[in-house]
């Protein structure tokens, strides 16, 4: 592996290629070298196709067949593998090259993950701008960004002045990433696999504890129940819940690919199981989810028919993502919930964001960030990083006692990537005088 200004690449047998992220999984399977991950992400208009698939899959080809014993003497060895993320979803030709040739497929179009697209496309836009505001109207500095998405992503925004990248500009892209990047991002997704070739992401339903959750030891002893969580079969998302010993259930969103599904969540032909496990990798330690697959599919079905009548069976539309846009209309906060929500803020010694969110509602729902600053009185020098967390975590409260509806927004958010501003519902306008 090798650094060629800003870009990884992997060295193969007849050429050198690049990847977008490149992982090594903690664990070694026995019967393999430690395994590499190759991810290449894509964001576009359409599907992506079986042009994209096949480019993997000699990639992978090429840099599994590079070690020679005689040329490199010591040389480290590894088994590469590739999972290729999408925000428009696969063509069927593409999935089923990919079911072929073991490319990982995780489609980020659906009601769960598609704050990851919208979240790639801020940054985009908001790096272009910087672009263009620090005089580059010609080529768009790739290598400047590919090195602060990485130092934004470490929580590391000074990194990229260490590195001898121009000051000014490499530190705008790395504040844009860090500030974009702020709400524990790390604890928003989960490498998993089944016992397939194939990769999966989880995403919890509440971030803040499926940490814990995940490594609770009594959570893995606990069957874990795999639904489809949508309002119809046609889009929403692989939901897989299940319950620790104090009651307490957490769920996961699944983001793989229609088409991969029924592989990774069917027995095999001939040899039906109780249960399947999946195993989840969190942080330097792995955890494990039980649950019950479905019966072997037709034969005679095609990818799509398959796909459709697993999620028919396991379809539950009460799981269906908020936000889904499916769904009539979100739910509004009530007055008596906002003073809750106020009064439990207060409490907790969270004065700022109170005064914050009162402000916002009295000014039509937004607030500047410099007039938090001077709310809280905080230091120029200080980030807003995690300020939206208590405000959001009494809402889950809130939820969790009936008092309002989990479709409703919650009490305060970024208004752009940048967090220049930040917003609140609209109905907390008519809650303040």
């Amino acid at each position: 592996m090798v650094d060629r200004n800003g870009s990884l690449y992997v060295r193969g047998r007849g050429a050198d290629h690049q990847a977008d992220v490149l992982g090594q999984l903690t664990m070694t399977v026995p019967g393999t070298y430690p395994l590499r991950l190759f991810v290449e992400a894509k964001l576009r208009r359409d599907r992506v196709g079986l042009d994209t698939v096949r480019n993997a899959v000699g990639v992978i080809n090429d840099v599994n067949e590079h070690y020679s014993a005689a040329r490199m003497p010591g040389y480290a060895l590894f088994d590469y593998r590739y999972a290729l993320f999408s925000g428009s979803g696969f063509t069927a030709d593409a999935v089923s090259y990919a079911l072929t040739h073991r490319v990982s497929l995780v489609n980020l179009d659906t009601p769960a993950f598609e704050w990851l697209p919208r979240l790639a496309r801020q940054i985009a836009k908001a790096f272009l701008a910087a672009s263009i505001g620090a005089g580059l109207t010609s080529a768009f500095p790739t290598a400047q960004a590919r090195k602060a998405i990485r130092a934004g992503l470490a929580e590391a925004t000074d990194s990229a002045g260490r590195s001898g990248d121009p000051a000014p500009l490499a530190r705008s892209f790395a504040e844009i990433v860090a500030d974009a990047t702020s709400e524990d991002l790390h604890k928003r997704g989960f490498l998993a696999f089944t016992s397939t070739p194939f990769a999966m992401i989880l995403q919890p339903d509440e971030p803040e504890s499926a940490v814990d959750e995940l490594l609770d030891s009594d959570l893995e002893a606990a069957p874990a129940e795999l639904q489809f969580g949508g309002l119809s079969v046609d889009r929403g998302d692989w939901v897989l819940g299940s319950t620790n010993r104090y009651g307490r259930q957490t769920r996961f969103r699944i983001a793989t690919a229609e088409g991969i599904e029924q592989v990774l969540f069917t027995d095999r032909p001939g040899h039906p199981r109780p249960e399947a496990r999946l195993d989840v990798a969190v942080g330097q330690q792995s955890a494990e989810l039980h649950f019950r697959p479905e019966p072997p599919a037709d034969r005679s079905a095609t990818v799509g028919q398959d796909s459709f009548e697993l999620r028919q069976r396991r379809l539950d539309r009460s799981l269906a993502v908020l936000g889904d846009p499916d769904r009539p209309e979100r739910a509004a906060w009530s007055p008596s919930a906002f003073g809750r929500l106020m009064a439990m803020l207060v409490e907790g010694g969270y004065l700022t964001q109170s005064m914050s969110i009162v402000e916002a509602a009295r000014s039509g729902g937004a607030i500047p960030r410099e007039r938090i600053y001077e709310i809280g009185g905080f230091e120029p020098d200080r980030t807003l990083r995690g300020f939206t967390r208590p405000s959001n975590r009494f809402a889950e409260q809130l939820v969790a006692e009936g008092l309002v509806d989990a479709a409703a927004e919650r009490p305060l958010t970024k208004g752009d990537v940048l967090a220049t501003y930040f917003v609140v519902p609209p109905e907390f306008n008519s809650f303040v005088g």
